[in-house]
């Protein structure tokens, strides 16, 4: 990196505008890591609690607890979430960033 892209760099750091945006961005990630780490924590705990229901049969016919479905569900939220965070910080995030750059001239 050369003097003057250096300059500029600590420039953008210091830029009150991009200490605000990676305070929302250490925000937003650590809700996303909330709802993550708090979905798994409510199925464990819900299989601690009641693990005769979850390892019943869905229906009579059926011999597929009800374990599965909800595990199933599970990871479909996860990648949900996790489509969220990644549309987000490219449209929202990366958006402000690019318009500091400019202000900066970086």
């Amino acid at each position: 990196m050369s003097s003057e892209q250096q300059e500029l760099h600590l420039r953008l750091l210091m830029h009150p505008g991009y200490v605000r945006l990676n305070d929302r961005i250490r925000r937003y990630r650590q809700r996303m890591a909330l709802v993550i780490a708090g979905s798994y924590l409510l199925f464990l705990f819900c299989f601690a609690i009641t693990p005769g229901f979850l390892l019943q049969p869905v229906s009579v016919g059926n011999p597929t607890p009800w374990l599965v479905p909800l595990a199933a569900f599970l990871i479909i939220g996860q990648f949900l979430v996790t489509g969220v965070y990644i549309k987000h910080v490219n449209t929202v995030f990366d958006d402000e960033l690019q318009r500091l750059r400019r202000e900066v001239g970086y």
